[in-house]
């Protein structure tokens, strides 16, 4: 399946390139868009549309202790990478057994954690001077630019565990005498799980894809992290003071809901926090934006509670 995100960089021998996502392996790659000037009948890919509102959007803040919060996700990051890189079994052990910040509870991302913090608009060998380097935000540490990370995900078709690579995703086969990137800087592969890289080579697979074995490690906590904003000690407050301090309902009776049914903390309920119908959830999202905020939280019992139905409140002043 294609996407409509674009490789910045140029793969296997000069190809421009486009994401997509092969559901027969479960594998993230760069697919020739117009190779050599000629569309090819075999590079033409499905496509499955989508609407709703943007996935994918990163909201970082760095913590200021070692660690970047994504406050689109939840997640907790280490800004720093593991510093060398390690074996999958290793990998695993090194998160296992870390302590940073604070937290013990550390792990090694799945797949598509690691996946939430690719920039696509990055890579090594962009075409342009602008966004060349690692395929992240820069806002975390890379040792090496050209660099692949380890998730938790094991790739079962080969028995290999999956990885992304936040630099080129490299071939062992060569063009104008370097090393070609065969599949674009964010692109999901996979590596034996240990072994020696001196036995591929020549790669493997149909693009010789270069066996590493020994990929970085960047550790993951959370999922539904609680970001704090304030000194440690002092009142944590809210965004929004109509919600009242966490743990709280507020003096807001639209609060409750929010409070209520907000798990991950970010102070408005998700389609998947939602206890009610469906429909009910299309209701108050007046907005469409996927999210139920304050402003648009029913100010009364759930229906069938009490006997009453929801109320849904006015629309703001300008749209009536």
């Amino acid at each position: 399946m294609s996407s409509l995100t674009p490789s910045i960089g140029l793969t296997m021998d000069g190809i421009i390139g486009a994401f997509g996502f092969n559901f027969a392996d479960g594998r993230i790659k760069a697919y020739p868009v117009k190779p050599h000037g000629r569309v090819k009948f075999r590079d033409r890919r499905y496509v499955r549309c989508v609407r709703g509102p943007r996935y994918g959007l990163n909201d970082f803040l760095d913590n200021g202790d070692g660690t970047i919060t994504d406050r689109a996700t939840g997640l907790m990051w280490m800004k720093r990478d593991s510093g060398k890189p390690m074996t999958w079994r290793q990998a695993l052990a090194y998160a296992a057994n870390l302590s940073h910040a604070g937290y013990d509870d550390w792990r090694l991302p799945n797949v598509k954690e690691l996946q939430t913090i690719v920039d696509y608009g990055r890579a090594p060998d962009a075409r342009f001077p602008a966004p060349m380097g690692p395929a992240t935000d820069p806002v975390f540490d890379v040792t090496k630019e050209e660099s692949w990370y380890w998730s938790s995900t094991p790739f079962i078709e080969t028995g290999d565990a999956c990885y992304v690579a936040f630099g080129q995703a490299f071939s062992a086969w060569k063009w104008r005498g370097k090393l070609m990137n065969a599949h674009g800087a964010g692109a999901m592969r996979s590596d034996p799980l240990q072994g020696n890289p001196a036995d591929f080579p020549n790669g493997r697979g149909p693009q010789g894809d270069q066996i590493r074995i020994y990929n970085y490690v960047r550790c993951v906590r959370g999922g539904a992290a609680r970001l704090v904003t304030t000194p440690p000690g002092s009142e944590e407050l809210p965004a929004d003071p109509r919600l009242g301090p966490p743990g709280s309902t507020g003096a807001d009776p639209r609060a409750h809901f929010i409070r209520r049914l907000d798990r991950d903390g970010d102070e408005r309920v998700s389609r998947s926090e939602f206890d009610g119908p469906p429909r009910g959830f299309s209701h108050f999202d007046r907005n469409g934006d996927g999210f139920i905020s304050i402003d648009e939280a029913p100010t009364g019992p759930p229906p069938g509670r009490g006997g009453r139905q929801f109320r849904r409140p006015p629309p703001p002043r300008g749209m009536r």
